[in-house]
């Protein structure tokens, strides 16, 4: 687990709420201050979608942040700037499989509850923080690293310069 501070806020948050860029990670959960608080829970509502919607979409749990960034973006437009935002983001499935095996890991993917960023805007800066849920004891870090090192490397990827805290 490492910290990071966007260095470029605007292009950070534009890559956050006007692009695409993100839209692939599950929301977990978010929350908005600005001159009302919105709180986001991210769970699926599976009983909302038909049967055929439900298996379009798959196995995951929570949303993809493409299916709530319009809305966020909402919450938090206009001529202010927002007074906090938090979001939490997690890997999907998929991604979270492939980046297991990359990773030479012992562990199998139902032992990884995911990999997430917790992002949090306060006074004018964000930050970032990647993270690795696991149910069993690992024995090392070393997962947790190649997690930061990923983060990194899709964040400059993205084109978005980071700073660790």
């Amino acid at each position: 687990m490492k910290a990071y501070k966007a260095e470029e806020l605007r292009a950070f948050t534009g890559a956050l709420f006007r692009s695409e860029r993100f839209d692939a990670f599950l929301l977990c959960e978010a929350s908005f201050r600005t001159a009302f608080s919105l709180e986001i829970d991210g769970r699926r509502s599976k009983d909302w979608y038909s049967a055929e919607e439900e298996q379009e979409l798959g196995p995951e749990d929570f949303v993809r942040w493409g299916e709530v960034r319009e809305l966020a973006f909402q919450a938090i437009r206009g001529k202010k700037a927002p007074k906090a935002f938090r979001l939490v983001l997690r890997l999907n499935r998929q991604e979270s499989t492939a980046f297991l095996a990359e990773s030479g890991s012992r562990l199998r993917p139902e032992e990884v509850s995911g990999f997430y960023w917790n992002l949090q805007y306060e006074e004018k800066a964000l930050r970032l923080v990647s993270g690795v849920s696991v149910t069993v004891f690992p024995g090392d870090k070393a997962l947790e690293q190649l997690w930061d090192q990923a983060t990194v490397a899709r964040l400059r990827a993205m084109g978005l310069v980071i700073s660790e805290l």
